[in-house]
């Protein structure tokens, strides 16, 4: 390690540091996933990492100047950790400052952590190389789509009811479908269905729940499309449609949103369908890479 490296834990000039990752972020040679774009959303949304908020972030000086960036967030259910970063400046060496990051920050993880994961815009310069070095395996990319909330909505042609005005046995039956079309994702069925994002709106049908979408107005004020599901016996007569353009309607009516993104599997092509017919256009690809687990 170059001699001249320093590593700095809950560093004081978070300013700085949010200057810094949002350049990064707008580089898509540099892009990571997870992170706002905004200097102030990014200082807000640092603050708020689970479990240590600014606690979890390693900053990497060369005679003070930042060079590099790391942040840790993670859960016990999922045992999971999510990296934000590495962010390394372009003048620096990738390799050297990247490794040190990794090094130091793994150190906050407690044991029961076993999981990890980084992602990165596929057209990131040397993410996939770290990633192989420290023994994280690259899985399907997902596309970033967007749309603005103008008055261009598409019209709001279902029912939907908010999940805390559903019996238990109705919330049950969400959490389980939940569980069966997203397997070990970041949030399972009954974390999703007791209050794991600010709006769960289900369609029910004959006192059965037959389609749901999540959606959260996050630290920039964009909104965020996290989980479209639908019944299997529900599929195919334009459910997924008409929740997403609910879920539009609520983020621009209910939580103040201007904007959405969404994150799909680039090889979903019938959602992708849903969502380019709703407005949605493409912004970047996401590479994950995993370490400890797997999302098939």
């Amino acid at each position: 390690m170059t001699t001249d490296l320093e590593l700095e834990l809950d560093p004081a000039d978070l300013p700085a540091v949010a200057e810094f990752l949002a350049a990064q972020q707008a580089d898509p040679t540099r892009h990571i996933g997870y992170l706002n774009s905004e200097p102030g959303s990014i200082m807000e949304q640092l603050g708020g990492l689970e479990p240590l908020g600014t606690g979890g972030l390693v900053v990497a000086r060369i005679a003070g100047r930042i060079v590099g960036v790391l942040a840790a967030e993670w859960d016990t259910d999922p045992p999971r950790c999510w990296w934000h970063g590495p962010f390394v400046a372009a003048d620096a060496d990738a390799v050297e400052v990247a490794d040190a990051l990794l090094h130091r920050a793994v150190r906050l993880l407690p044991s029961e952590v076993t999981q990890q994961e980084i992602c990165g815009d596929d057209r990131h310069d040397w993410l996939a190389g770290f990633a192989a070095r420290h023994g994280f395996v690259a899985e399907e990319a997902s596309a970033v789509l967007d749309r603005n909330l103008g008055a261009d909505l598409p019209e709001r042609s279902v029912a939907t009811v908010p999940v805390e005005d559903l019996v238990a046995e109705q919330r049950d039956a969400v959490a389980a479908l939940h569980d069966e079309l997203f397997r070990n994702t970041h949030t399972p069925g009954d974390r999703l269905v007791s209050g794991g994002t600010d709006r769960l709106l289900v369609v029910v049908e004959d006192g059965a729940p037959r389609g749901y979408v999540a959606v959260e107005r996050q630290e920039d004020g964009a909104g965020y499309l996290d989980f479209l599901g639908v019944a299997p016996e529900a599929q195919g007569r334009g459910l997924g449609s008409a929740l997403v353009a609910a879920a539009c309607h609520e983020m621009r009516d209910g939580l103040g949103c201007r904007a959405t993104h969404l994150t799909v599997r680039v090889s979903n092509t019938p959602a992708r369908k849903v969502y380019a017919n709703n407005g949605f256009t493409q912004q970047r690809v996401l590479v994950p890479f995993r370490k400890g687990y797997s999302i098939p």
